[in-house]
């Protein structure tokens, strides 16, 4: 099985104009995500493997190198991972 991801249940997101914002409640942490994190954000509204988050960039960004779409979807992941934003699980 592949490891996948998805919205922490303890995670809340609020729109304010064009920014979207997130706080963690368990943290009482809020953080304002840039537009990318953003759209893996939206992306995880139903859980993901890391492999489909890189094909969705993929096809967003097609002059893109893969490896580094690659990289920076892994690093975002592994960023809202530790901060309890997200959550991976086996499945």
């Amino acid at each position: 099985m592949s490891a996948r991801y998805r919205r922490h249940p303890g995670a809340a997101e609020r729109r304010v104009g064009d920014a979207l914002f997130l706080a963690q409640r368990d943290r009482g942490s809020l953080y304002r995500l840039n537009p990318t994190v953003a759209a893996l954000w939206n992306l995880l509204a139903t859980p993901v493997t890391l492999q489909e988050a890189v094909e969705v960039f993929v096809q967003a960004f097609p002059s893109e190198r893969r490896a580094r779409l690659a990289h920076d979807v892994e690093m975002m992941l592994d960023d809202l991972v530790e901060e309890d934003l997200v959550e991976r699980f086996e499945g």
